[in-house]
């Protein structure tokens, strides 16, 4: 919720409509992937290879999150923080 909050401030520095459209539309398609489990830029990277080849309604909506396979694209993986020791600078 908190970046949804975020971005819709930015959007309220947008110089068109279209503008925030096109930032709101991207914003979906992004947290779409990450809600199927994708990693975001590999899916983007993904999607606009692919889309000037789409012919089809089929083609199009066989680009979109929940459709597309997990070999198609890395899953999000989770990372584990480092461990930072906690050393009293003298």
């Amino acid at each position: 919720m908190r970046l949804f909050c975020l971005c819709r401030k930015n959007w309220m520095f947008s110089d068109s409509v279209a503008g925030v459209e096109s930032s709101a539309n991207l914003y979906s398609l992004i947290e779409s992937a990450k809600a199927n489990g994708l990693e975001p830029y590999a899916y983007l990277r993904r999607i606009f290879t692919d889309l000037p080849k789409a012919q089809t309604v089929e083609d199009l909506e066989a680009l979109l999150p929940g459709v597309i396979l997990p070999d198609q694209v890395p899953m999000v993986l989770p990372v584990p923080l480092p461990k930072i020791k906690n050393e009293a600078v003298n």
